[in-house]
């Protein structure tokens, strides 16, 4: 009977280890399978949260010809980036492909392809970040060599959460017989509430200031045009915009003005901004930040003057080395003492960022032409106790 019953034993102890032993084994594969799983999905989430998604604007300046302007929408994972550009006077178009990267010293290439991956140029300049945005400086090259043109792109800091839009618009006007090129480009805005107010109000700001221009020129007597006209020579005015902050309850432009006339010595620059609430469906005052009775621009003003000199300390510095103590002097200068003074009007052109509020100084403003534009951000923590917490920019304040 033993004799029997061992073979029986013996075979269901065999598949029953044989049973385990399989089992152990599939349980290891799924370990693996489920952490290769895990791996791969840390990866990917390592690659969104490194991954920007930016909407950049920008021109590409042409000799003796209108400038081109350009829309681009990049993505930046690490150093690699990829995306696309159209130009906004051909924006029906099939996008131009970008693909490139960022390499040691902020330089960066981004080669342009068309729909058939044919080259057909490229950008090379530097990538630049200040107060978290990021612009673009340097050349637009041909696929030969031979063709370089400069070119300069900001980014666009657009955060709608819902279908809206925000597209560039070119207005073109050329009228030889009054000698005089208009070139301004204004951004249209769809898909919210409150966008038709916001354009109209924008369309009337910029005729208002092609309006003036040409008042100007009614000025100018005939020998001046016939004297511009042998000299292929037209007063123009350009315009451009760069959008600060938008999503679907504010929106900040910053409007650039560039008039260049003959006989002068250099362009002028002045600028413009606009803000509006669309919960009101009205423009945004400063005063409506801070709180009642607050004494805003005293504040505003002893912030700007200081961040002044500490820009200017700095322009000096990259300009000689050597400049280590500058006088109080050069930095304090009449120009600052009286352009940052606590007077609304010093402080008409300003806008809301993420990290706060942008005040810009023209030329003449705050130092001479030759120091071009002093753009100051007062951050919301140097201001928090006199904004609104229930204002508009609670948002940036969370």
């Amino acid at each position: 009977m033993r004799s029997k019953v061992d073979p029986i034993f013996k075979t269901i102890v065999l598949l029953t280890c044989l049973t385990i032993t399989l089992f152990a084994h599939d349980l290891q594969v799924d370990e693996q399978m489920a952490s290769k799983s895990q791996i791969a999905k840390n990866v990917k989430a390592a690659e969104i949260q490194s991954t920007e998604n930016l909407i950049l604007s920008g021109t590409i300046f042409q000799v003796e010809k209108p400038r081109l302007f350009i829309y681009m929408t990049l993505r930046k994972n690490g150093s690699d980036l990829t995306g696309e550009y159209f130009y906004l006077k051909n924006q029906r178009q099939v996008p131009l492909k970008l693909s490139g990267r960022i390499y040691k010293n902020n330089n960066f290439i981004l080669v342009e392809r068309d729909q058939t991956g044919k080259k057909t140029g490229e950008f090379r300049g530097k990538w630049l970040e200040e107060n978290k945005r990021i612009s673009l400086d340097g050349e637009w090259i041909s696929p030969t060599g031979k063709k370089k043109l400069y070119f300069s792109a900001k980014q666009q800091i657009i955060a709608f959460k819902s279908s809206a839009k925000l597209i560039p618009r070119q207005i073109l006007i050329e009228d030889p017989k009054a000698s005089i090129s208009i070139d301004a480009v204004c951004p249209e805005l769809s898909g919210v509430e409150g966008a038709d107010i916001f354009n109209q109000k924008i369309r009337e700001l910029i005729d208002e200031k092609i309006s003036d221009f040409r008042k100007d020129r009614e000025e100018i007597d005939e020998e001046d045009i016939e004297s511009m006209k042998e000299a292929k020579f037209r007063d123009s005015l350009w315009i451009d915009y760069d959008v600060t902050f938008a999503n679907e309850n504010i929106i900040s432009v910053n409007f650039t003005i560039s008039t260049y006339s003959y006989g002068a010595a250099h362009p002028n620059h002045s600028s413009f901004t606009y803000n509006f609430d669309f919960r009101k469906k009205a423009p945004l005052a400063l005063h409506e930040i801070f709180t009642e009775n607050a004494d805003y621009l005293s504040r505003l003003s002893k912030l700007c003057k200081e961040k002044v000199k500490r820009e200017r300390l700095r322009r000096l510095s990259e300009i000689d080395k050597t400049i280590i103590n500058p006088s109080e002097d050069d930095l304090d200068t009449e120009w600052t003492k009286t352009g940052t003074a606590p007077d609304l009007e010093n402080y008409s052109a300003w806008a809301l960022t993420e990290k706060g509020i942008l005040i810009i100084f023209p030329p003449y403003q705050v130092g001479p032409y030759a120091e071009g534009f002093f753009e100051i951000l007062v951050t919301y923590d140097e201001i928090k106790d006199i904004l609104r917490k229930d204002g508009p920019v609670k948002v940036f304040l969370q």
